[in-house]
């Protein structure tokens, strides 16, 4: 069994985490190649070692609860406007608002302005009472923006 952490609660599922869970137990001599289960609190997640350095996670099944929701978000428009955002609520093991067209460009040197829009989305959805399924805490916010190379 696992838990995972992040740095304002238990989160439900971690990718990333579970991965590493894997890497290091394999290090461990704790597990060896092949497929493993890991008792998450969303569920039963499958991890494969491949190879030593190798690793895939089957996650729970994941789903879009709803698309296109569109709230309004004070404070990221030009001169601290409101603006419109629109995104999909979607489960994979933790509640997401998924933004394909991020009102903030998603550039590596903008880490605080996309900090910011995200922590004003998440404001508005609390805000707006928007949750997940069963009144869900939507805790994860993905902004997508333009590709930066060709």
């Amino acid at each position: 069994g696992i838990i995972f952490f992040d740095a304002a609660a238990v989160i439900g599922m971690c990718g990333h985490g579970t991965i590493g869970v894997a890497a290091t137990l394999a290090h461990l001599g704790k597990i060896g190649i092949g497929s493993h289960k890991l008792e998450t609190p969303v569920g039963v997640v499958e991890i494969t070692l491949q190879d030593n350095n190798t690793v895939s996670v089957t996650n729970v099944d994941s789903y879009r609860l709803e698309k296109d929701r569109v709230i309004q978000v004070d404070g990221i428009g030009p001169n601290g406007a409101s603006v419109d955002v629109k995104g999909d609520i979607a489960w994979g093991g933790n509640w997401f608002f998924m933004v394909d067209k991020s009102p903030t460009a998603v550039r590596p040197d903008n880490i605080m302005a996309l900090t910011q829009t995200a922590i004003a989305i998440r404001t508005a959805l609390e805000r707006e009472n928007i949750t997940g399924g069963e009144g869900g805490i939507i805790d994860h916010i993905v902004l997508f923006g333009d590709a930066l190379t060709p």
